[in-house]
């Protein structure tokens, strides 16, 4: 009797001091912004729902499609933040990175769900090298926090491709892929009613900004989702609808057909809304290479001809109802645009040439551009601290060809190592291996004319996640090869 009063008397103590801890934290969170009070309710809810899991390997997959989400969500807080054009902007802790951490600590927990940690080095050692040629670049650094920020923000993406890589089975990473996807399909509606009604749904909670006013012959306006800018919501479409491009192509399952197919069309549609010419263009692009890599040997059957001109026929539709703002779109004059990167090119070339091994500093270029600028073009911006439209000058600028070829090393060794293993894998992991290294293709092309994923987060986040995702198909296969042959041995070995 005695045991039994004294757990009692401790199970009442916890609770009096949940309690008092629930009523101080309630009294403090009245007092933050609006987003930060939503977000943690939202934080509480899915702690509450996801406790009812009693499986630990499901509710560790829970874990993952949260995360895949939560992606597009420009949902974070910083700390020293500060006005910046480039890179991080301070410490910045966001949700997705949040819950890459409770993976990675549930998982710590319970260990049976990750038994053990896997990783490729190949995929991530030279990102290593390109945050090492930052640290290089600190000796010419005006603002060197800044540097420290960007090399802080690159080793939480690489923590992020380093969890995803641990999704574990086949079912799990297609599931992973799948949600990715669906964050397609809730960004497209959601730009769709924002062009369509011209105001903003009141999610800003979520990261969404005021729409962006465009004249292309007439008054029209660019979405913006909740990830951000017009065309931080073009480089998440034109990343991952070559994805969905080729799950759809490739599919047995009718209902899963039908589902990439609908992500395609409304993907398409949302992507028409951001009002970007060059993800419209690299888009296309990247749609023919995903084709003919994967139905290239079919395309001359009776089937395949049938199957396309019913799918041609459906996308007329919305091609018909976009045709006019596209026309326009590429039509109307750019005021200037073009030559305006053109000039900022050669200012930004003018700076490498005074700093060409080790650069002016990562993350710092925004705010010394037009004091180094030799050539007087970067005048243009009016004394704006802003950075070239080139994600490759850039680089080169900030990190000096060191840095710069390190940074090249991270896609180029990517992509030989997915031309590699696409044809060890099972068709299934083939048509994820095509559709992200098309979608990172278009998207480094786009890099030509926009600093690309470098400004923004929520698609850094996204180009390391998938990094995570090949790398978790790189393991999955080689330890299955490794299984098979291990019984294959043991066969042999037991019929000797």
């Amino acid at each position: 009797m005695k045991r039994k009063a004294n757990y009692s008397e401790i199970t009442m103590l916890i609770c009096f001091f949940l309690g008092l801890t629930a009523c101080f934290f309630a009294v403090y969170l009245s007092n933050v912004q609006l987003k930060y009070f939503t977000a943690t309710v939202i934080c509480i809810v899915c702690f509450c729902l996801i406790s009812f899991i009693k499986n630990k390997y499901k509710l560790l997959n829970c874990l993952f499609i949260l995360f895949a989400l939560s992606v597009p969500i420009n949902l974070d807080i910083n700390f020293f933040y500060r006005v910046h054009e480039g890179g991080a902007l301070g410490i910045t802790i966001s949700l997705s990175i949040l819950l890459v951490f409770a993976i990675f600590f549930y998982a710590l927990l319970n260990r049976e769900t990750i038994s053990s940690f896997e990783y490729d080095p190949k995929l991530l050692w030279p990102t290593v090298i390109y945050m090492a040629s930052g640290i290089l670049s600190l000796m010419n650094a005006s603002c060197k926090e800044l540097v420290f920020f960007e090399l802080l923000r690159l080793t939480l993406l690489l923590f992020i491709a380093f969890i995803v890589m641990n999704i574990k089975g086949k079912k799990q990473i297609k599931a992973f892929v799948f949600f990715l996807c669906f964050g397609v399909l809730i960004q497209s509606v959601l730009a769709i009613i924002q062009y369509k009604t011209g105001k903003t749904l009141g999610l800003e909670i979520f990261g969404e900004e005021d729409l962006i006013k465009q004249f292309i012959g007439f008054k029209t306006l660019r979405a913006t989702g909740t990830i951000g800018h017009p065309n931080i919501l073009a480089y998440f479409f034109e990343i991952l609808l070559p994805i969905s491009f080729a799950l759809f192509l490739t599919e047995t399952k009718k209902w899963l057909r039908l589902y990439y197919f609908i992500i395609i069309l409304a993907g398409g549609a949302g992507l028409i809304t951001t009002l970007s010419r060059a993800s419209w263009m690299v888009t296309v692009i990247s749609f023919i290479f995903v084709f003919f890599t994967l139905y290239g040997k079919k395309l001359f059957q009776l089937k395949t001809a049938v199957f396309f001109f019913i799918i041609s026929t459906l996308a007329i539709i919305p091609v018909f109802y976009a045709y006019p703002v596209v026309q326009k779109r590429l039509t109307h004059t750019d005021y200037g645009s073009g030559a305006l990167r053109m000039k900022l090119n050669r200012a930004t070339v003018s700076v490498i040439k005074q700093f060409p091994v080790t650069g002016v500093g990562m993350n710092n270029f925004a705010e010394v551009f037009q004091h180094l600028d030799k050539t007087g073009e970067s005048k243009i911006l009016k004394g704006a601290k802003n950075v070239v439209h080139n994600l490759y000058l850039l680089v080169w600028a900030e990190v000096g060809t060191i840095g710069f070829l390190s940074f090249l090393w991270i896609f180029i060794s990517w992509f030989i190592k997915m031309k590699i293993t696409a044809y060890r894998v099972p068709l299934e992991f083939k048509a994820i291996i095509t559709g992200i290294a098309a979608g990172v293709m278009a998207h480094l092309i786009h890099g030509l004319l926009d600093p690309g994923f470098k400004a923004s987060l929520p698609i850094s986040t996204l180009i390391y996640t998938l990094i995570g995702v090949f790398g978790a198909i790189s393991l999955f296969c080689k330890n299955s090869l490794e299984e098979q042959s291990l019984t294959t041995y043991k066969k042999i070995y037991n019929g000797i």
